[in-house]
Order: structure tokens, then C-alpha cells, then sequence
């Protein structure tokens, strides 16, 4: 049967089923567990001021972490999408796709050229295209064309410059060195502070359901969805390993059992692809023994390697005000803008609230590079990246103050080693950091903030690492197919062998075009 069965939802899950289905002879069944992205409640997906606050509602599984050791036994929240859309339709809309080396890297790991940034150009042009803002004002000098294509997902600037964005240009400026302005952080060139481009189009979000999924299921009678349907795990038909059988459950129904697909692709993501796969028996044998799961296939870095990227934020009270701080704070503004957008899609709800980001690399001759091994990619790959937003952002458990006007800068992966406050340019406007930051004059204080109040951005990868042909250390091969397995594949951010240098939304979005074609080409 030339049917293929797309497991879950997550971004790569959509963008394989429009890609496979431009075939009118293949058929595709995406098994979706959460939502609708049309529910009654859907706007506070698909309006970009409202960025994020999908999690912790319906639309999303809410998940938690244990407790962290190194962050003071925190228990952090760990939304996932639980939507058609996926994560894609819950996160903050960045798309930057990191510099080239990671793309390289890739390729190495996996032993095939074929990851590569250059060989990656077709399906990255395919996937994206730079479209205007509601405003379509002159961005020319903000971003490169040419680096752009004319996919469905699309891409835009801010509608909505502010004075924090220009204070940022001017920091950098006057720092000077490392701090170069990037024109496009999509070119490949993974250092310097530029402009964020954000998955928003035509006023509103542009995730994997509204640019792929939904087109292609109005358009296509060989593409079907089945919604609010559980996968308990994937089995074999002819023999063990050939695991072409899928058993769902649905609340109405009961367990189902589906069989003879030519190929399942699981599109779960780093928290539930390794989850079916331990559930269908495929990974260490020791630990599906503790499970009471029997063994089928010994790959033991199933669920293991999980990496993300930690962020930490410092606010300090500015005597400016911003369009961002006034919407949040009144509520009569903030229905107003909402109504805006809910009548034509335009106004100050449909744009981005994070403007600006930059990334840069760390002093090799002092600590953490100097005694540890360079994590990056390559010498053009970034350590840390810091993005700035008008407007009091929170740590976990930390209170929101009541008044006065607040920036927030955030800062990814290492301690604060460089201080905006400190440039002409913030300096004129900053009046104080918040209590909890204002005695960071240590490397010993630097480290109890972060051990106190550190978060993730929820960017897990490589719980299913790709690895080449030969290697003992991967699940998934060059192709993505299981290894040791027939008929089964993973394509999802859990493939990813390293965290990226980047933000894994646009990575996902290109892994996924470059699957599509693997599955034409080549059977697992």
C-alpha cells in the first residue's frame, strides 16, 4: 500500500505531509493527538502580540521537568504544542536559522554531504519567503533578499520600531569589536545584532498548520487527519523490526489497531519520539526491562542526549515608555488593539514583541573555553545570543511589579560577560535594574542568579540523534530511517545532534523539506 502514516504533530509533521501529498499517488494519514488550531479559543495562537501565551492552555500538554540540580531544584515548565501546528504554533516566532556550520556539522555527523549548508540552498529557498510587514514600510539595509525563496512559510520584520530597538544599534555601535551589525542572520553568518525576522505574514502567525497543513487538506482528497487520537506505539507486521502496524486510542472509540502503511514517520518531537519509540519496545534493553517493555531493538541512546539552550533575564527600569509596556498595562488599550487585529489583521497586536538579536562568541583565553572544550559548531558559530524586549519579562517565579516603565534584556546559554547598561546609549535611560539583579558584581553572585532564576527556551533536541551508517551512537542514519528497523523513520528536532546556534524552528522547517525528498528517493 503506497499509504504513509505521520505520527503526532510537531513542525516537520506538517511539512512532510503537503510535500508527500503533491503526489497524488501517495496517501497520507497524520495522526494528530491534540487540537484544532480553529477552536473557539485559537486567536491567542495565531495573533503574534500574543506570542507564547498559548502555554499552559488547552493548546497545550503541559508538560514539567523534574527537579533541577543545578538550578536549585527548580521544576521548570516544558510546554510542548498540543495542536496542529505544534510547537510551531506556541513558540515566539523566531526564525534564524543559525550559521552554516551547524549545517555542517550535521553533515559530518551523519556522514552525508547532503546536510550541508550549500547542499541545503534548494530546500531552504523552497520552504520560506520574506513577505512585508502590515505597514509595508521600506526595509531596505534591514534584511538580504537574496537569501530568501518563495516557500509558503512566511517571514517578516517589526511593524513596529521602537526607541529600545535603536538604543541596541547604538550599544553595539559603541561597543564596537565583536559587536557588528548583522544585516541578515539568515545568510549563514551567525554572529552580530540585527533585526529579527519573525513566522509572521499577512498580519498574523504563519506556523506549520496555516502555511502547510490546512492549504494542502483543502486542496488534496489523499491527505487525511485524525484529531485527538493517542498513539500507544508502533509494532511489527511481518517480523519484529518491520514495524509498519500503528495501535492508536481514542477517547470515543477505543484502541484501534492500523496496518500496512509503507512507511511510519514519527513527527513527535524530542519529548515524545523517544517516548513511542520506548513504548514500542526500541531502545536500552535495560530500560525497558524497568518499564516492563519488551525489547525489539537494543539502541540505547533512545531518550538520552537531550539538549536545550538555558536563558536567563535582567530587567532594569528606563525613563521611557514604549507601545509595548502601555498596551500591557492598559487594559482598554490592549481590547482595542486586539479588536484591531481581530477586524483587519493590522495595528500594533500584529507584529512581533521582540525586535532585535544578536548573537556572539565568548574570549577563548578565559574561562568556560579555556579549561572546557569549544560546544560550538565552528569559529563562526555563536556562545551566547541576547535579545531585548520593552516590557517586563519574567524569570520563573518572579513577580511582576506593579508599576513603572521596564526593558528586559535576555540573555542565552552563558552569564552576562558583557553589560548594555553600561553604554552611553542605555546609560541616558536607565534608572535602575530590578532588586533582584542589582548586585551582580561577581562571578559568584552572576552564578546564584542564574542557579536561581534560569529557565530553558524550550529547544530540545537529540533525543533520537542521527548518526552515520557506521557509527554505534545514533537511533536514526543519514536517511532518518530507525536504525536496525524496516518501514520506520523519525523526522523531527530530535534528530538534531547538537543544540544549535540558532533557534531550531528554521532548522526544523529546512530538515524537513530535505525529508520529503529522502522519502521519495529512499525506503527505510
Amino acid at each position: 500500500m503506497n499509504t504513509i502514516t505521520l505520527l503526532w504533530e510537531v513542525v516537520f509533521q506538517m511539512v512532510v505531509a503537503s510535500r508527500l501529498t503533491e503526489d497524488p499517488t501517495i496517501k497520507v494519514l497524520v495522526i494528530e493527538a491534540g487540537l484544532l488550531d480553529t477552536g473557539t479559543n485559537a486567536t491567542v495562537i495565531h495573533i503574534p502580540l500574543l506570542s507564547g501565551q498559548g502555554v499552559g492552555t488547552e493548546y497545550d500538554w503541559q508538560y514539567v521537568t523534574t527537579p533541577q540540580v543545578g538550578l536549585n531544584g527548580q521544576v521548570l515548565p516544558y510546554p510542548r504544542g498540543f495542536v496542529t501546528g505544534g510547537s510551531s504554533a506556541l513558540n515566539a516566532m523566531v526564525y534564524a536559522r543559525g550559521p552554516s556550520e551547524d549545517f555542517d556539522r550535521l553533515a559530518l555527523v551523519s556522514g552525508d554531504d547532503g546536510w550541508n549548508w550549500t547542499s541545503l540552498q534548494p530546500y531552504i529557498l523552497k520552504n520560506e519567503r520574506h513577505v512585508p510587514d502590515w505597514t509595508n514600510r521600506n526595509v531596505e539595509g534591514e534584511y538580504t533578499p537574496s537569501v530568501h525563496g518563495t516557500g509558503p512559510l512566511m517571514t517578516s520584520l517589526t511593524p513596529n520600531q521602537t526607541t529600545l530597538d535603536h538604543l541596541v544599534f547604538e550599544a553595539v555601535h559603541e561597543l564596537g569589536g565583536k559587536f557588528v551589525y548583522n544585516q541578515d542572520m539568515n545568510s549563514g553568518d551567525g554572529l552580530g545584532f540585527g533585526w529579527m525576522q519573525s513566522t509572521v505574514g499577512n498580519g498574523a502567525r504563519s506556523d506549520s498548520s496555516t502555511a502547510f497543513l490546512t492549504p494542502a487538506l483543502n486542496l488534496r482528497s489523499n491527505l487525511d487527519l485524525l484529531l485527538q487520537t493517542q498513539v500507544i506505539k508502533v509494532a511489527g507486521t511481518t517480523n519484529a523490526t518491520d514495524l509498519r502496524t500503528v495501535e492508536i486510542a481514542q477517547h470515543e472509540n477505543g484502541e484501534m489497531v492500523f496496518a500496512g502503511f509503507r512507511e511510519v514517520i514519527l513527527s513527535a518531537g524530542s519529548v515524545g519520539t523517544p517516548q513511542l519509540l520506548l513504548l514500542s519496545g526500541i531502545g536500552s534493553p535495560d530500560d525497558l526491562d524497568q518499564l516492563g517493555i519488551e525489547p525489539i531493538l537494543n539502541l540505547p541512546n533512545v531518550g538520552k542526549n537531550m539538549q536545550d539552550q538555558p536563558m536567563v533575564s535582567i530587567q532594569y527600569s528606563v525613563n521611557f515608555t514604549s507601545p509595548l509596556q502601555n498596551v500591557l498595562t492598559n487594559a482598554t488599550e490592549l481590547d482595542d488593539t486586539l479588536a484591531q487585529w481581530e477586524t483587519s489583521q493590522t495595528g500594533f497586536a500584529a507584529g512581533n514583541i521582540l525586535n532585535t538579536l544578536g548573537f556572539f562568541r565568548l574570549d577563548p583565553s578565559i574561562p568556560p573555553l579555556s579549561n572546557h572544550p569549544d560546544p560550538s559548531a565552528g569559529p563562526q558559530s555563536p556562545h551566547i545570543s541576547f535579545a531585548f524586549v520593552d516590557s517586563f519579562v519574567s524569570n520563573p517565579n518572579q513577580d511582576v511589579p506593579a508599576s513603572g516603565n521596564w526593558i528586559t534584556g535576555s540573555i542565552v546559554v552563558q552569564s552576562p560577560t558583557i553589560n548594555f547598561s553600561d553604554t552611553s546609549a542605555f546609560a541616558a535611560h536607565i534608572i535602575a535594574p530590578h532588586p533582584d539583579a542589582a548586585n551582580l558584581t561577581s562571578n559568584e553572585e552572576i552564578e546564584e542568579y542564574i542557579r536561581f532564576w534560569s529557565n530553558t527556551l524550550k529547544h530540545p533536541v537529540s533525543t533520537a540523534r542521527i548518526s552515520s551508517l557506521n557509527s554505534s551512537n545514533g537511533v536514526v542514519g543519514p536517511n532518518l530511517c530507525v536504525n536496525g528497523a524496516s518501514g520506520l523513520r523519525v523526522v523531527d528536532a530530535s534528530i538534531l545532534p547538537y543544540a544549535t546556534g540558532g533557534f531550531p524552528q528554521a532548522q526544523v522547517y529546512i530538515i524537513a523539506e530535505r525529508a520529503s525528498a529522502l522519502i521519495y528517493a529512499v525506503s527505510c
